[in-house]
């Protein structure tokens, strides 16, 4: 690992996103296990957790982060990507994408390998569900891909919690109409209010 760097996207409308980005130089297949271990923050930066470390710079940035049992500032919706120099085989572009050191089959494959930018010999690219690879390609391309799976990202959070607030708000109005003889008309007219306000919200 030549060097590893934390971004913070601050996406309109959306929530932080967090990109870890690391500079290596290693055997395309050592990915496999590397990516492995960072998609499930199996990393120490400084001694301290990657997750307790990101928590850390965002509490620093005075970037407000939701509270869990974990202690976590890190979302289940991630992406990752690879960026390499020169082009890789098929097989191993599968391998690294499914972060699997197994044989490819085609037949129950879900790899997507976008025709522009794959008609050039000398670059290449395969997009996955999870992970992304892309080969010799231009600066600017590369660029383009990251801010877009940021922006897929802040949208998947947003719509987690959006789906989350939708959720709770039913059980608020499925907790008032049982306690209907506990709170007046007036009581509940008003939670209801506050309830459709927050829906309001939400949808916009």
């Amino acid at each position: 690992m030549r060097k590893a760097r934390l971004w913070l996207f601050d996406v309109q409308a959306g929530p932080v996103v967090a990109v870890f980005s690391v500079d290596v130089e290693c055997a395309p297949k050592v990915l496999i296990s590397f990516l492995e271990d960072c998609y499930y923050d199996h990393l120490t930066v400084e001694s301290s957790p990657l997750e307790r470390y990101v928590a850390e710079t965002l509490d620093g940035a005075d970037v407000p982060i939701m509270a869990s049992a974990g202690g976590t500032a890190l979302g289940p919706q991630r992406h990752q990507m690879v960026f390499t120099s020169a082009t890789l085989p098929e097989d191993t572009v599968q391998r690294i994408v499914y972060r699997a050191d197994l044989d490819w089959n085609p037949a129950y494959s879900s790899i997507k390998f976008p025709a522009e930018l794959n008609r050039r010999p000398a670059s290449g690219a395969a997009v996955g569900a999870y992970v992304s690879v892309l080969s010799a390609q231009q600066d600017y391309i590369e660029n383009c891909a990251l801010l877009s799976a940021v922006q897929i990202v802040a949208a998947t959070g947003k719509v987690r919690q959006i789906r989350l607030a939708a959720y709770d708000a039913l059980l608020r109005v499925r907790d008032l109409s049982r306690d209907r003889t506990a709170l007046s008309t007036a009581e509940r007219r008003a939670e209801l209010a506050r309830i459709n306000e927050t829906m309001a919200e939400q949808e916009l």
